[in-house]
């Protein structure tokens, strides 16, 4: 708009008659900084790989690789490349105007009996890059689940499918769900008017009014797919059909997809009620005899322990997760110990000739007044965790470590000025500055900051000098010198 060779109207004239400052006319954006981006390269490629990550983590990620950034910066960063994270925008519920709303029936009637009310409604499922939706039959009065269908789409055909399924088993007088344009569509409405069942629907905004099935996906996700995460997509877009609803021991499913009772003795299923016991329905096996009121097996699967071992290893204290997974601080110790006892490893040598890091860290032990000193081994070049030792800070703890040392070809010892340094380790080989012991120093402050068990809070204080060595152990393998990766693998 303005024209810088105009012969009349100067640059300054034309700014006065637009409302223009003269300033903002001469501004020239500023690109941005070499800093900036190596960081939009890096986030540019995280992202490909891990298109799930939000603001938060991919700060989180950069801090990991040693860059100094706030979750705002990177926010902006993102934004100006047109990233967006990946997560469900769920919306199952959107109505059509131009679909027939039918009453809710359902009110201050009593459910006696089976097949008496069904009810539906649709989730979605989170998966490694994107989420299916859910949708499953369920009859109140005995709150089994008759039929299940996942779909990548929100159209009506899974609905469908899933209604014809339950239809094979029974009949009911009414069917209830919300007002999704799913279930209030002629196809969906038509084929139950068609099997002469009474249409029954929720009113707006009241979750309420079919509370049995919103119960149910509480359940699905908390106890089945956020710890095993069945669910996979193919590259046809074909959703695998793994049962993901929470069977146990004492039920079984049937060739229809239908949760029925099982005997946990002979697995028979001829079975008839029994009174019931602590407020839960109790069987007796037509065929052994068996009475039983338990339906979920005792113990906790895999699964769960080892999602307990990766909260623990992203620095979350087990009183933390124990209360998540409804168990004691005990069994959570007890499932790590054990775990890190299994896993108890030290890297091999390798015959390449190395220069190491070493220092030793604090860490209190049963009370803040008693302190036990860890002492490491750093590999500057891969930086790699080779070696630690548990114990006081003296020439005895620190002779135990070297002595496993010498089987590696060290060329160059780098630690700080402490004395007792010299008095283990030969002058020859031995180069004393706090400027060679970056790297290490970076592993304390990981160590600290990521592992729970390092926290200096005194919630978290360790109660034994072996709990302190098992740690080290679970910290070196799966977070220094390797990845989460191989423990994610077992739940496979």
């Amino acid at each position: 708009m303005i024209e810088p060779e105009h012969p009349q109207i100067d640059i300054a004239r034309q700014c006065v008659l637009l409302g223009l400052p003269r300033s903002t006319y001469y501004y020239q954006a500023q690109g941005e900084s070499a800093e900036n981006l190596t960081l939009m390269r890096l986030l540019d490629k995280q992202y490909t790989d891990t298109p799930y990550y939000g603001v938060r983590r991919m700060t989180a990620w950069l801090q990991s690789q040693g860059y100094t950034v706030n979750h705002k910066r990177v926010a902006r960063l993102l934004r100006t490349m047109g990233l967006e994270t990946i997560y469900p925008k769920p919306r199952t519920s959107q109505p059509n105007p131009t679909h027939r709303m039918y009453p809710y029936l359902l009110r201050g009637v009593p459910i006696t009996r089976v097949n008496h009310v069904w009810s539906t409604d649709i989730t979605y499922i989170r998966l490694h890059g994107g989420f299916v939706y859910l949708v499953a039959v369920m009859d109140w009065y005995s709150r089994y689940v008759l039929s299940w269908a996942v779909s990548i789409t929100m159209d009506v055909g899974f609905c469908l499918e899933a209604l014809e399924q339950a239809l094979e088993v029974a009949r009911p007088e009414i069917f209830n769900s919300d007002q999704g344009a799913q279930f209030t569509s002629l196809d969906f409405t038509g084929r139950l008017a068609a099997a002469g069942i009474q249409i029954s629907m929720d009113g707006r905004g009241r979750a309420l009014d079919n509370v049995f099935v919103e119960r149910l996906w509480r359940t699905v996700k908390y106890e089945d797919v956020y710890l095993k995460g069945e669910f996979q997509v193919s590259s046809d877009g074909h959703v695998s059909r793994t049962v993901i609803l929470p069977f146990g021991q004492g039920m079984s499913i049937s060739e229809k997809g239908w949760m029925m009772w099982a005997c946990p003795q002979c697995a028979s299923d001829r079975l008839v009620n029994n009174g019931s016991a602590a407020g839960k329905p109790k069987k007796q096996c037509k065929q052994c005899g068996y009475q039983f009121t338990r339906t979920t097996p005792r113990g906790k699967p895999l699964a769960t322990k080892i999602n307990a071992i990766l909260w623990y290893l992203s620095g979350m204290s087990m009183n933390r997760a124990a209360f998540l997974l409804h168990v004691s601080a005990q069994t959570v110790l007890n499932w790590i110990r054990d775990f890190a006892i299994e896993h108890y490893e030290k890297p091999e040598p390798t015959g390449k000739t190395i220069v190491l890091e070493l220092d030793e860290m604090w860490h209190y032990l049963k009370k803040k007044r008693q302190k036990l000193w860890i002492w490491k081994a750093l590999d500057r070049e891969t930086g790699r965790l080779l070696d630690w030792e548990c114990g006081r800070r003296d020439k005895k703890t620190l002779q135990k470590m070297v002595d496993r040392l010498t089987q590696w070809d060290v060329q160059v010892y780098c630690a700080d000025k402490w004395r007792t340094y010299a008095s283990v380790i030969p002058q020859e080989k031995l180069v004393q500055s706090k400027t060679t012991t970056h790297d290490i120093e970076r592993n304390h402050c990981r160590q600290r900051h990521w592992f729970g068990r390092f926290k200096r809070k005194s919630i978290i204080v360790s109660k034994s000098q072996e709990m302190v060595d098992l740690t080290m152990a679970l910290f070196a393998k799966f977070w220094v010198n390797g990845n989460q990766d191989g423990l994610i693998s077992l739940l496979t």
